[in-house]
């Protein structure tokens, strides 16, 4: 982020000192007992104070840029996802609330969610997470900020692993208040021995199935890297991958991003107004894309972006358009195709 955009972010979410009469507009206050379940009354003193007193959590504009779209298709605005992220990932417990599960309770299993935790006094280090839940390795640090804007120092775990500190908690730890920010990703699960995931194809079909798994060897697998991707209504997207993936700024004419399509697939719309690429027959062309990511670090960039509303699946790329070379790669297929229509 350049010193211009950080001040217009200042400016855009500093308090007025000097507008104490700020009243919600009457949008906002329905926005906000929809999305909380607030009175009317509590909705606005609720806007209110975080516009004159400011939210310890705010986001860059380049931040909601990248989850804009996503966001307000859930009924957010920016002011009102920054209140959600407040009161729902950094909130602490109140008498009411039960900050720890049952021993009994069973582990938290998502294949597309990770947690980052913040490290406390009583869980100071990366080593004291991986003793208690009895991990083969490190879980990763990441340095970041606390809900007060104080440097904090965070471990990335699954679901699982937070279970087990929860539990350790009851009996070490039963009134310390565990910090989480859960973050999904597009769910990645590429078989080695089907086509299973493949755009347009169901592996469960006799005649999608191979006799032998020699004849998969051609196909994309889990950790082949550099790979290709196909993306579809892309040209929006330009700004937001080169900060993703910490380039050089991509522009339409960048060498490695070439037109494709792809057979098998079809646009639908999510929410009347969000494009969704989903399976579709034999005949279905969908254009757009391609553009080769270099590993898994730049991939998980990716999926974190798209959420576990998508699926990675493999697909055959068509470079050039219609006379070109077919090449193994993959794409971001919408998971939730019940939500569409």
């Amino acid at each position: 982020m350049d010193i211009s955009e950080a001040l217009e972010d200042m400016v855009a979410t500093a308090p007025d000192i000097y507008d104490q009469t700020f009243q919600p507009y009457h949008d906002s206050i329905k926005r906000w007992q929809t999305l909380f379940n607030y009175t009317p009354l509590k909705a606005a003193e609720r806007i209110k104070d975080q516009k004159l007193n400011g939210c310890p959590l705010n986001l860059t504009s380049s931040q909601w840029e990248m989850i804009r779209s996503e966001k307000e298709a859930q009924g957010h605005d920016r002011d009102s996802y920054e209140h959600w992220i407040e009161t729902h990932c950094h909130r602490r417990s109140t008498p009411d609330e039960t900050p720890h599960p049952s021993s009994s309770d069973p582990p938290i299993q998502s294949s597309t969610a990770i947690y980052l935790v913040k490290l406390t006094p009583l869980l100071p280090t990366a080593s004291k997470i991986q003793e208690i839940a009895h991990l083969p390795d490190l879980p990763p640090t990441h340095a970041g900020t606390s809900s007060t804007s104080s440097p904090a120092l965070f471990c990335r775990i699954d679901g699982t692993t937070l279970h087990a500190l929860r539990t350790w908690l009851l009996t070490h730890g039963p009134s310390h208040n565990l910090t989480t920010v859960r973050l999904t990703l597009a769910a990645k699960d590429l078989s080695p021995n089907s086509i299973y995931p493949t755009l347009g194809h169901d592996a469960t079909l006799p005649h999608h199935r191979p006799p032998t798994p020699s004849l998969t060897a051609g196909q994309v697998m889990q950790h082949d890297y550099p790979v290709l991707y196909f993306f579809y209504g892309f040209l929006p997207y330009l700004e937001r991958l080169t900060h993703l993936l910490s380039r050089p700024t991509i522009t339409s004419h960048t060498p490695n991003l070439v037109p494709a399509t792809v057979k098998g697939g079809k646009v639908e719309y999510w929410r009347g107004k969000y494009k969704a690429l989903v399976d579709g027959g034999e005949g279905d062309v969908v254009e757009g894309v391609a553009f080769e990511v270099e590993g898994g670090e730049e991939e998980e960039a990716l999926r974190f972006f798209e959420t576990e509303m998508y699926e990675v699946v493999r697909c055959g790329i068509r470079m050039g358009g219609g006379g070109g070379k077919v090449l193994g790669g993959l794409t971001f297929r919408f998971a939730r195709r019940e939500q569409l229509g």
